[in-house]
């Protein structure tokens, strides 16, 4: 429910922001990017998370900073 709220409030900031270009772009790209955790979850990998110790990261936290370091 929070990542829908989440994405709901950046949709409006980026509506309300349309005229500032950049800041449009940034609050449409922070939606996106917070709907993402639902569709990386259903990938069809093994569990990153498991084995010995857990991992301290998630599949989601991958994807998510692989996508932001690109230009």
């Amino acid at each position: 429910m929070t990542d829908l709220a989440l994405f709901a409030v950046f949709v409006v900031f980026a509506i309300l922001w349309r005229r500032d270009t950049q800041s449009h772009k940034r609050f449409m790209l922070l939606a996106t990017i917070g709907l993402l955790d639902a569709a990386v979850i259903r990938w069809p990998f093994g569990d990153m998370t498991a084995g010995i110790g857990a991992a301290p990261w998630t599949r989601t936290d991958i994807c998510v900073d692989l996508s932001s370091s690109c230009p």
